[in-house]
């Protein structure tokens, strides 16, 4: 059994839909998101003060923040994650894509040297073993 909120009325209609045949499941991220519930600090564009945030979902493309403060869409942010075992945060760069609700925040991460990449791809290697 699956209960959502009143106010995922929306997501509840589309499952609901899609099971039934009425509607076609779309897919439009190339990378799974896995859920996630760590503490992240994130700093917007050149801010050197950092705000602490929730990220939710990971995937090695992006990922979905909470925050008390929502950057514009747009927006480069920092998030600076502690890797699951680790000791040091990483800082991944990413662009604002859009806002999920109030307080969620959607992004793009942006790799600005060689070695980002395959960084990101091992943090997302260690929550799916966590």
């Amino acid at each position: 059994m699956v209960r959502f909120a009143p106010e995922e009325a929306s997501k509840r209609d589309f499952v609901l839909q899609t099971l039934m045949g009425v509607r076609q499941a779309t897919l439009k991220r190339k990378h799974t998101r896995i859920p996630v519930g760590l503490a992240v600090r994130l700093r917007v564009g050149t801010a050197s003060k950092a705000i602490e945030a929730e990220l939710r979902e990971i995937s090695v493309s992006g990922g979905l923040f909470a925050a008390s403060v929502q950057p514009a869409i747009g927006a480069d942010v920092i998030l600076d994650i502690v890797p699951p075992g680790g000791i040091a945060p990483m800082s991944i760069s990413a662009r604002v894509l859009y806002h999920a609700s109030l307080d969620q925040t959607g992004v793009k991460f942006m790799f600005r040297e060689g070695g980002g990449s395959r960084r990101l791809r091992e943090l997302v290697r260690r929550f799916k073993l966590s």
